[in-house]
């Protein structure tokens, strides 16, 4: 009898470890890739600015960091031209402001310390230099936007605005924002905030989808894969940007969804406002015949069952070859998906 258990706890714990494993197929070995990230805390820069030396500062950062400034000051800030010296006059006023510096103060109280974020993002860039070992590694900066962004490239940057991520708690991102959107100005989306714009940027969404429904659906669900083969230790539930409970509602009602977006032949639609309704964010999908209990951009989350029904039926296929692979109708027709 106890070699029976004994046998019993075996056969569970080797089928917990099986189910574990197929749960994560792209939990690769990445231990090898070689990667080491210049993660620049211009954040910190900016709350030690001083007043007195602003001027030889401010020359000192356009030598120092001059894509960065550029961006800074022209689609950041609108202070100016990166070109015309000029904005040093214009950007004091803001950065000097009483607000803006108390924001700073926060910034630096809640992040003092960046060594998580930092090892996961290294380990994010990891994936990406094992999936696709030629690719470029960017120049990371953290900074503050005065909530101007959360997460941003430009050219062979990447900028990761902390004031976004000071806590769904915070209290000024009320009145600034609507509440279906700073709830996920958490810390924990950070990393995955950086992977999707990186996406973006690798697959920019122009050259890989069209203007229809079904396009923006595959293009995004693409998106939602890329972040579980960078990150795949990433929940359902951040990576969706669901709650469990939305998730479990779209997981229930999945079929009967499915079968009001085809009865209605809304999968080609490309009118832009119809598809900004299954595609953007949101309350909730505010679509036609969709219940208002129905979780924002479920547009997305179809897209990526379509995406791995096709890797399952499939199998002779790469993931990564998906990511290039602009025919949403074939890709529709070969993964068979039929919730």
């Amino acid at each position: 009898m106890q070699n029976y258990k004994l046998l019993l706890c075996l056969v569970v714990l080797i089928s917990t470890m099986t189910a574990c494993k197929k749960n994560k197929p792209f939990d690769v070995d990445v231990s090898k890739v070689d990667v080491s990230l210049n993660i620049t805390r211009f954040d910190i820069e900016q709350q030690q600015l001083d007043e007195l030396n602003y001027n030889k500062i401010m020359r000192e950062w356009r030598e120092k960091y001059p894509l960065l400034i550029e961006v800074f000051v022209e689609q950041i800030s609108r202070a100016g031209i990166f070109s015309d010296t000029s904005y040093y006059s214009n950007l004091k006023p803001l950065i000097f402001d009483r607000y803006t510096q108390q924001l700073y103060d926060e910034v630096l109280a809640k992040y003092k310390n960046i060594n998580k974020i930092s090892s996961e993002l290294e380990n994010a860039f990891r994936h990406i230099k094992y999936y696709f070992p030629d690719y470029q590694l960017p120049q990371i900066f953290t900074i503050v936007s005065n909530f101007g962004l959360s997460s941003a490239t430009y050219e062979n940057l990447l900028l990761i605005s902390l004031d976004m991520y000071l806590g769904s708690d915070y209290p000024y991102y009320d009145g600034l924002f609507p509440k279906y959107k700073y709830k996920y100005f958490t810390k924990n989306q950070i990393v995955p905030d950086a992977m999707r714009v990186w996406f973006m940027k690798m697959f920019p969404e122009d050259s890989f989808s069209n203007k229809s429904l079904l396009s923006k659906m595959v293009y995004h669900g693409k998106k939602m894969l890329f972040l579980e083969m960078m990150l795949p230790g990433i929940a359902d539930t951040t990576n969706y940007m669901y709650s469990e409970k939305e998730l479990e509602w779209a997981q229930k009602y999945e079929a009967e969804l499915w079968n009001i977006l085809v009865e209605n032949k809304v999968l080609f639609a490309n009118d832009a406002l119809k598809v900004s309704r299954y595609i953007d964010e949101a309350p909730f999908t505010n679509a036609y015949n969709f219940p208002q209990e129905c979780p924002p951009r479920i547009g997305q989350w179809f897209g990526l069952q379509i995406i791995k029904s096709y890797l399952k039926n499939n199998k002779e296929i790469n993931a990564v070859d998906i990511f290039t692979e602009k025919d949403e109708l074939k890709i529709l027709r070969l993964s068979g998906y039929k919730p």
